[in-house]
């Protein structure tokens, strides 16, 4: 079964949809108290989603269009793959923050199901495997890290990785200290010194 996050500003055609996609093993998931970017962001998280489904006239909810709302959580969250499924195809392509292989028309959940089972398969898959190469890369750095052997280039990898991971709930949560760069733990010490000499 795939769970599929479905972002839209009313029910209508919710309970529909879901009927004819749990047909084909989709769980479509609603976003019924949600609204603002953080907490569609926390609910995708908290529902483990790999894949959402936004409408992009979502104004009867949210101060937002959909392709405000992808544009936000690619920044936020870059594995996930969002579709927005509308009605207005031109106006969601002319806003230019959604690529129009990623904008479906909303007709496409009253054709045959199968093919679109396919997609949303292939689209989870991907996030998987692009999940797995972020925590493989972090094991190395957090290897390099422990041994001191990070140069400024890594470090930067190093946390933008960390923050991505954490964000999925990949990884454990590391102390403050061990996130400091070189560089912040250099500055770090000489503030020590300074305020041991003014101490002095």
């Amino acid at each position: 079964m795939i769970n599929v996050g479905f972002i839209d500003d009313e029910l209508n055609s919710f309970e529909d949809y879901k009927i004819r996609l749990k047909r084909h093993d989709i769980n479509l998931i609603f976003n019924e108290s949600c609204e603002t970017f953080e907490d569609i962001k926390n609910w995708i998280l908290f529902n483990g989603l790999k894949l959402v489904l936004i409408d992009y006239k979502l104004s009867l909810k949210f101060n937002f269009t959909g392709t405000e709302l992808v544009y936000y959580l690619n920044n936020e969250l870059p594995d996930l793959v969002c579709i927005i499924l509308t009605s207005f195809i031109n106006d969601s392509i002319n806003e230019n923050l959604v690529t129009q292989n990623l904008i479906w028309d909303k007709k496409i959940l009253n054709n045959d199901l199968t093919s679109l089972k396919l997609s949303f398969e292939q689209n989870a898959c991907v996030f998987d495997n692009r999940i797995n190469r972020r925590k493989k890369e972090f094991e190395f750095l957090i290897k390099k890290k422990n041994n001191n052997e990070l140069d400024k280039e890594d470090e930067d990898k190093f946390i933008n990785l960390y923050n991505i991971l954490r964000s999925y709930n990949e990884v454990d949560e590391l102390p403050v200290e061990f996130l400091k760069t070189e560089a912040e733990k250099k500055i770090d010490r000489l503030l020590e010194a300074l305020d041991k000499l003014l101490k002095d």
